[in-house]
């Protein structure tokens, strides 16, 4: 869903970046015929484009970034939410003590980073 996302706005945004460079290059390299044609306006618009292209592409890739970490982080908290709608049951009845719910929710965020490794 978002490997596909992830690589084409960062290839994007690096494209973008080079094309940008490029244009700021060949316009150091020929600035005598530049500015012996008056096309200083012309190149500034054109730059001024790339460069504008080039930060919309940044800005995209982080969203896409922003959005994929994110949802990584829901991904990440969807299980201690169902444990604490598991136990909220028994800790209203007083069958189990809140602390102990805190534990368990400790153990398995624990377990969780140990299963990460892998």
């Amino acid at each position: 869903m978002f490997g596909n996302a992830l690589v084409d706005a960062f290839k994007d945004m690096l494209e973008t970046g080079a094309t940008f460079r490029y244009s700021l290059t060949r316009i150091r390299e020929n600035a005598e015929p530049v500015a012996l044609a008056h096309g200083d306006q012309v190149e500034e618009n054109r730059s001024r484009n790339l460069f504008n292209s080039h930060i919309d592409a940044i800005r995209y890739n982080a969203l896409v970034n922003m959005l994929f970490t994110t949802t990584l982080g829901i991904i990440d908290f969807f299980p201690i939410v169902i444990l604490w709608l598991y136990q909220s049951p028994q800790i209203l009845a007083g069958a189990l003590n809140f602390g102990d719910a805190v534990r368990c929710q400790t153990g398995y965020m624990q377990v969780a980073k140990v299963m990460d490794f892998f």
